[in-house]
């Protein structure tokens, strides 16, 4: 059965190697961050900077909430409303689907009309993401609940693609790669930690809603750090040569 997962992952292969361009065709977007003595920035250097800090810890939130909603979605469904994804058929997939026009249409919108308050919008994302967490759980109907997963997947898959453009847009040619993986290492961190505290809370109380009130806190606690670093983003060369 877990062999034909290898297809669609050698298919996605196959689709990158030949639809993602090499290069932009705007030319690659060079940042240079110089440190207090007007040399090049070291990774030390880079590391001082707090909107650094802020796309860590924004990262790291909202894969609390991402791992979260994507582990005990179907243990949510199962006992607390009763149904099981098989029982639910074709809807079981809804939540997937909403989440791939997350990532289509929210990238649009980072990459095009809202390049220079991409943070901002995935802020905003990950707090109406919130709110519908909180509708998945709080609504006293299936219909209602399954309405509220697909709005939480839209908005939480969406981010993914706008918040690596932020991310890489501070910081210079020669560290992005070391970045990406500073960055990734505390979404592992979220993604870790979620699913343990999660299950641990569920155990504890007999009860999803604390669950759900811990991933809504984690998408709050990041929207904060994005805010915060669009404002500092907005101070940037690549902001003010955009306006």
């Amino acid at each position: 059965m877990f062999y034909w997962f290898i297809i669609p992952g050698v298919f996605m292969a196959i689709l990158i190697s030949f639809l993602i361009p090499h290069k932009p065709s705007e030319g690659i977007v060079h940042t240079e961050i110089i440190n207090r003595k007007g040399l090049h920035a070291t990774w030390s250097d880079v590391l001082a900077y707090p909107m650094i800090r802020l796309a860590f810890f924004a990262y790291l939130f909202f894969n609390i909430a991402y791992w979260g909603f994507l582990g005990w979605m179907p243990s949510y469904l199962s006992q607390a409303r009763h149904i099981t994804l098989s029982a639910l058929g074709v809807d079981a997939s809804l939540p997937y689907w909403f989440g791939f026009l997350g990532l289509v249409i929210l990238g649009f919108l980072g990459n095009k009309l809202l390049y220079r308050f991409r943070a901002t919008m995935i802020a905003i994302s990950y707090l109406i993401a919130g709110v519908s967490l909180y509708i998945a759980y709080t609504t006293g109907t299936v219909d209602g609940s399954v309405v509220g997963l697909c709005a939480a997947a839209f908005f939480l898959y969406g981010g993914f693609g706008p918040i690596w453009g932020v991310a890489l847009d501070l910081l210079p040619d020669s560290l992005r790669g070391t970045f990406t993986g500073f960055v990734n290492f505390g979404g592992q961190i979220g993604g870790f930690i979620a699913p343990l505290i999660i299950g641990g809370i569920v155990s504890a109380t007999h009860s999803y809603n604390d669950g759900f009130l811990f991933m809504i806190g984690g998408v709050v606690l990041a929207a904060i750090a994005l805010f915060w670093l669009q404002g500092v983003w907005l101070r940037t060369p690549q902001a003010t040569e955009g306006a």
